[in-house]
């Protein structure tokens, strides 16, 4: 059984909200090398940083033009062969060689990254071990990796380095120009958007979540051994994965109207790699103006258009999904987000460069499903994010407008009516789960007051992910062929 990348992707987006936010860093380093039968040192770690030298394949690549079909088969297996230390040639060839010796290089090079993805984790769990350990005999090398244009390795070891030194680790994430240009894609037929942008640096593994569920210490350990081989397995089939931020626009449209809802997902990734991944997880994938459209399901479409954005659209059945729209948008760097007069009205109330927000013009559609906030025309979520030691402090306040006093007074005794359910059945869950703590003083930290029509709510939420969750659940799907 696997985890797929859609399942981590969802994994990601949660974790995100405790300031984790790659998927290498939800295995502890303990998990990883148990996981590959190994016992650290720092020698045999700081060997594992060793630079791959470039080969000279170039007689080789030669080869590949070759009249004879098993020259060129040769020549290829022996490229493959030597693994990364191929790429430069491969790359450079793939891009000034001769036509069919480009296309030839360009399917190596591809083999090859796929190949060698395990290497790649395992270069970045050996930096982050060195961190963890705190040896400065170790600083040299790990200097030597700052300038690497490697994904996430120069960042990797730049967080090691500050840890060895007793300094604070670099928080990394988007900026706010990204941030902005990521809204902009949304299409503008919308009726909510939304952004989450938390900083990473955060300390929550798979481990801690399980270890954090009520559950016996033999399924506990079974728990953590299925999802670690789940997310290595995800981990070297497509590399390691950082999310940093994810955009969302929803589409309630008028009763009667199917929904749906635009996913921009902001971060690092290889995106060939997650392609080839999910042609072999998903056969219903076709090309839209010259982007991959993978079908997850009936309601759920995803394309991979580069090496920082995932794009994930979903419906309900018969939902007018603006797929071609969304690729026009992720071509060139703007959607027709900027034509929706009622939300950027809203919008000028949000602090957009907030940690999370959101944004609604509540329309019928979505008075449908908005509880005690359909009495209001307008509401915004703003949260903050700060650190506290270890644990990470996410301060949210609700704002709404509604069109009188009286219905916004009578939506607040709602409001606080539902807040004082959960409260109550809190309580009762807390003593079988004590992890739900967190969750339980957020419900109590919520405050609700009225102001003529308008209505906050503020709240603190304290080392809990933002998206809280009960348990842990590995989303089970078949593995590919030969996996």
């Amino acid at each position: 059984m696997g985890m797929g990348f859609s399942s981590v992707l969802g994994l990601l987006m949660m974790l995100l909200g405790s300031g984790v936010n790659d998927l290498a860093s939800v295995l502890s380093t303990d998990a990883y090398w148990k996981a590959k039968g190994v016992t650290v040192s720092v020698d045999q770690l700081i060997h594992e940083l060793d630079a791959v030298k470039p080969a000279d394949v170039s007689k080789l690549i030669d080869a590949l033009d070759a009249d004879d079909p098993k020259t060129r088969d040769a020549a290829a297996a022996q490229i493959a062969a030597l693994g990364p230390a191929a790429l430069p040639a491969l790359e450079e060839a793939s891009k000034n060689g001769p036509p069919e010796v480009a296309t030839r290089c360009k399917a190596l090079a591809a083999q090859v990254r796929s190949s060698s993805k395990a290497g790649s984790v395992r270069r970045l769990m050996a930096i982050r071990t060195l961190g963890e350990m705190k040896k400065q005999e170790a600083l040299p090398a790990l200097r030597g990796l700052l300038d690497s244009k490697e994904m996430f390795v120069a960042d990797y070891a730049n967080a090691a380095i500050a840890r060895i030194e007793g300094k604070p680790v670099p928080a990394t994430g988007v900026t706010d120009a990204e941030r902005a240009t990521d809204l902009s894609l949304l299409p503008d037929k919308l009726d909510l958007v939304a952004q989450m942008a938390l900083r990473g640096g955060g300390e929550f593994s798979i481990e801690k979540l399980i270890d954090a569920t009520p559950m016996s210490d033999a399924q506990k350990a079974k728990s953590k051994a299925e999802s670690t081989a789940g997310i290595l397995q995800v981990l070297e089939m497509v590399g390691n994965v950082r999310v940093d931020a994810v955009t969302f626009g929803f589409y309630a449209g008028p009763p009667g109207v199917p929904a749906y809802g635009v996913f921009v997902v902001h971060g690092t990734f290889d995106a060939r790699a997650a392609a080839a991944a999910l042609h072999k997880q998903f056969s219903d994938a076709k090309t839209v103006d010259g982007v991959e459209v993978f079908k997850l399901d009936n309601e759920t479409s995803l394309m991979v258009p580069s090496d920082h954005r995932v794009m994930l659209l979903t419906g309900e059945a018969n939902a007018e999904i603006p797929v071609e729209a969304t690729i026009a948008a992720s071509k060139k760097n703007a959607g027709d987000f900027a034509n929706n007069a009622e939300l950027q009205k809203i919008l000028k109330s949000v602090d957009t460069k907030a940690s999370l927000w959101a944004a609604a013009n509540m329309t019928e559609g979505l008075k449908q499903v908005a509880g005690p906030l359909a009495d209001f025309d307008s509401v915004t979520l703003v949260a903050t994010q700060k650190q506290d030691g270890k644990d990470t402090v996410i301060d949210l306040r609700l704002d709404a407008t509604g069109p009188d006093a009286a219905k916004a007074k009578s939506a607040a005794v709602e409001m606080q009516n539902t807040v004082q359910q959960g409260i109550q059945i809190g309580q009762q869950l807390i003593q079988a789960q004590p992890a739900m703590k967190p969750l339980m003083d957020f419900l109590q930290s919520i405050k609700i007051e009225t102001d003529g029509a308008k209505a906050k709510a503020t709240g603190s939420l304290r080392g809990m992910p933002l998206l809280p969750f009960v348990g842990v659940h590995t989303v089970e799907e078949p593995l590919p062929p030969g996996q």
